[in-house]
């Protein structure tokens, strides 16, 4: 009964979690195929989109969803982006 953040309980809607999944599987199948073609995320410097995305990704384990391991680009991408100073300040 917690399907949204705020006081009150609503519940799940089982259909609306399947969306939700396989919105986030084609987020990491688009992240991969623009991976493979640039450093980063909006082009060849570190940004704001790649902040954006490194938390996306690092929050999705909250939905037991990881970066498939097949995907290679993304985890290289990850991997360098975590071991930024930044990523644990």
């Amino acid at each position: 009964d917690r399907a949204i953040p705020g006081p009150l309980n609503h519940a799940q809607i089982p259909e609306l979690a399947q969306r939700g999944l396989a919105r986030v599987e084609a987020f990491f199948d688009l992240l991969e195929e623009r991976l493979q073609d640039s450093p980063f995320i909006a082009g060849e410097a570190f940004s704001l989109a790649d902040i954006s995305t490194f938390v996306f990704v690092d929050f999705a384990r909250v939905i037991k969803m990881r970066i498939p391991e097949d995907n290679t680009a993304t985890r290289a991408w990850f991997d360098s982006v975590q071991a930024r100073p930044s990523a644990s300040a």
